[in-house]
This record gives structure tokens, sequence and C-alpha cells, in this order.
């Protein structure tokens, strides 16, 4: 009898908003490449808007990329990594599906000091960086919640920019 056995793929999985994110999928493109370049084997990347049926599971991705000002809060976030975390059952003797152990949320600058200036000027309409850093505080708050033995244990990175210029735009 063949013991289950798991897949591993060198893939990624990036959610972010393109019609939000005009700047940010730039980022995402030169990500990708620099990827490639990186490894000999090719790096599969799978893109979601997060208002996508995003697949359970996460498509056996080992890391997940999620751009923060593409969720509309901390709930957003919290429904993705709910799909995306799952383990999927084997299909007719097939492999079982791992979730990513890595997730990096793509965050702006400023998101601990709302309070301060310039980013209290940016944060005044809609509370921006507040929704960013709840987005934050809720992928940390779901890494350190793993149940030991039962869940695989979840890592995670918190990526801080501060604008993105397209290089369309550089001299």
């Amino acid at each position: 009898e063949d013991p289950v056995s798991v897949i591993a793929e060198n893939r990624v999985m990036v959610i972010f908003d393109e019609k939000q994110e005009k700047a940010s999928k730039q980022v995402v493109e030169r990500l990708i490449d620099l990827l490639n370049d990186a490894f000999s084997s090719d790096i599969k990347v799978d893109m979601y808007s997060p208002s996508s049926n995003i697949p359970i599971g996460g498509n056996n991705a080992q890391t997940a990329l999620i751009f923060a000002s593409s969720l509309n809060d901390r709930s957003s976030l919290e429904n993705i990594l709910g799909r995306i975390l799952k383990r999927t059952a084997p299909v007719s003797g097939g492999s079982v599906g791992m979730p990513p152990s890595h997730v990096v949320v793509v965050s702006k600058l400023g998101t601990e000091r709302t309070n301060k200036m310039p980013y209290s000027m940016q944060n005044i309409l809609g509370g921006k960086l507040d929704k960013l850093r709840e987005i934050e505080q809720g992928l940390i708050a779901i890494s350190r919640s793993r149940l030991e033995g039962k869940q695989p244990p979840l890592d995670y990175t918190v990526v801080k920019f501060g604008e993105i210029e397209s290089s369309d735009n550089m001299d």
C-alpha cells in the first residue's frame, strides 16, 4: 500500500487587485523575474484577485503573497487565509494538497505611527493606515493561534513599502 504522498511544488500564490494596485503590478512582475533568475527550476506564480474564487488549500503554493491594500479589511484577510490554509484531501488516489507554509503581506510604511506626521495626514480620510495595520495584526494573530500538532505552523512576513512609482517615470 502506498502511503499518502504530499505535493511540493515551486509555486507562489499572489493575491492583489490589479485595478487598485497599478504600481504593484510592476512589483509583482519584477518579483517573478527575480524568482525565476534565483532558482534553477521555474517558479509557478498563480495570481488571484481578492474577489476571485481562490482555491482551497492555495493550489499547493509554498508561499502566499498578499497585498494588504487590495483587501477591504481584516475580515477579508481572515476569509482568504481560511480558504488557502486548509489541507485538501486526496482525490482518486492522488496526493494530499498542502497549504502555504509562509504568508507575506505587503503593506505600507506608517501603519505603526498613524498619530505622527506625515502618516497622520494619510490616515485622516478613511483611516487607510489603520485598516492596513488591522490586516497586519490579523495575519500575526492567525499565525500565533495555529494549534500545535493539529495545524502546520505558519511563518509570516510583513513587508512595508513607501510609495511605489512606475519605472516608466524614472529617468
